[in-house]
């Protein structure tokens, strides 16, 4: 048929050329055992449908358990008891807090420099400690664990960097946001920030 179209724009087949062409039909029955096994396809595809979205329900899930067996420390057991001589969360966080405080001391200090000015008497004391969290609700952890609020682990937070990273160090390595995807994080996909 595509041999006999005319035409530059679009090829069609002129009306008293069509008819000429003989177009095969299947037999009655045969047409309705095509019918039958399409509509097994569409049984067997829907079933496969409801399978998946069972499968996406199980996922969340699975999901949500291994987030909460992370927070409650059972994805760490065997390497905790591996590893018995690790510092304390306490110890840490309380590491974390005094280099908080004396960077703001030394941000001060050099504020004041600047400025060309002596701090004052009391300087010190306008420091504002990080809120710790309310951890009257929230459930017991592990030994040697401790909860913390995100103000106690950040001095910053705000909506991304305009600088650049870097592909190659010196730097802080930094994670790319193609590094996080869901149930894994690929610890090589980095940047590096001065």
């Amino acid at each position: 048929m595509s041999d006999l179209a005319t035409g530059t724009t679009f090829g069609a087949v002129k009306g008293e050329v069509a008819p000429s062409f003989e177009i095969p039909i299947a037999p009655s029955n045969e047409q309705r055992r095509i019918v039958a096994a399409i509509e097994q396809q569409f049984s067997r595809l829907d079933a496969g449908v409801a399978a998946l979205e069972r499968a996406r329900k199980e996922l969340k899930r699975y999901r949500t358990a291994v987030l909460k067996a992370a927070v409650e420390g059972r994805l760490t057991e065997a390497w905790r008891e591996e590893n018995p001589d690790v510092e304390l969360a306490s110890e840490l966080r309380g590491r974390i807090l005094e280099e908080r405080r004396e960077r703001w001391q030394r941000d001060q200090l050099a504020a004041y420099e600047k400025k060309g000015k002596k701090p004052p008497k009391n300087w010190r004391s306008k420091y504002k400690e990080p809120a710790a969290p309310n951890t009257e609700d929230l459930p017991e952890l592990p030994e040697g664990w401790c909860w913390v609020s995100v103000e106690q682990l950040t001095t910053l937070v705000r909506n991304g960097l305009s600088q650049k990273p870097d592909q190659t160090p010196p730097g802080y390595r930094i994670l790319r946001i193609s590094a996080v995807r869901p149930m894994n994080v690929d610890l090589t996909d980095v940047r590096f920030l001065d």
